[in-house]
């Protein structure tokens, strides 16, 4: 295939077209390649190097955020400040979109659980879905109460603090406010990222189910913050009560081994 001026492109050209299409800008890759932005275009449309984004095997903000029944921005704010994995590419037919590779949203999900209303998703939607989301989706049909779909009002917010202040924990504070445990956790680290409630001043009396279920996490071999996501706790909340129990974290590997 030639241009107007008769320079052949290269097998490498090509390839190298397919690799950054998205990653840099077009103007960028025709420079690179002493071609006019012109060229590049002509070449993208027709070898189909662009793709449509459902052939890219990505899934888009947006297809999350029709799976869960969630706006827009939603997705956006788990990849800015919860750490979703994405990138954002620009597709060259429709404009720029936050790419999410599956495998990656699934391993995310499954530390982020607090973070999600998994009752919204249909069992066909962003497939393949791994089994512990079928548990997750029937666990949030039956756990999340209708109030928990309304906004938190500011009197619910103190109320949470104070209860946080005097000790009590996430079941115990989902039961006075009428909300579910998950519902809780998702307020107190939607609170903690704007620094209204203090990440190290506010100690959460720990019940023995969080224990019994931090220790079965360390047998199995997870990580502190993926012990401290599950649970809805910080990361030093984790290693501060191992140390006042007594024990470190590589003998209970050690005996599981």
């Amino acid at each position: 295939m030639k241009l107007a001026g008769g320079r052949l492109w290269t097998k490498e050209e090509i390839e190298y077209v397919r690799e950054n299409l998205g990653r840099i800008k077009i103007d960028t890759i025709a420079k690179n390649l002493g071609r006019t932005k012109e060229a590049v275009i002509s070449q993208i449309e027709k070898r189909k190097l662009g793709g449509a984004l459902e052939n890219t095997g990505m899934w888009t903000a947006s297809d999350l955020a029709r799976a869960f029944k969630i706006d827009n921005h939603v997705p956006v704010r788990w990849i800015k400040k919860e750490g979703l994995p994405a990138v954002k590419k620009t597709m060259l037919e429709k404009g720029k979109y936050w790419l999410i590779n599956p495998e990656e949203f699934w391993k995310w999900a499954k530390k982020n659980k607090h973070l999600i209303n998994f009752a919204k998703l249909d069992q066909f939607d962003l497939l393949p879905q791994p089994e512990w989301v079928e548990m997750e989706r029937r666990k949030d049909a039956m756990e999340i109460p209708r109030r928990q779909q309304k906004p938190w009002t500011p009197e619910e917010d103190e109320q949470l603090i104070t209860l946080m202040k005097w000790g009590y924990g996430n079941k115990e504070i989902a039961e006075r406010l009428d909300r579910s445990e998950k519902a809780v956790q998702r307020r107190i680290s939607r609170l903690r990222a704007k620094n209204i409630i203090p990440k190290k001043k506010i100690v959460i009396r720990w019940t023995d189910e969080e224990v019994r279920i931090m220790q079965e996490m360390e047998q199995q071999g997870y990580s502190d913050e993926e012990i401290a996501y599950e649970l809805g706790r910080e990361v030093e909340h984790i290693r501060d009560k191992r140390r006042r129990m007594g024990y470190h974290k590589r003998e209970v590997i050690k005996k599981s081994g």
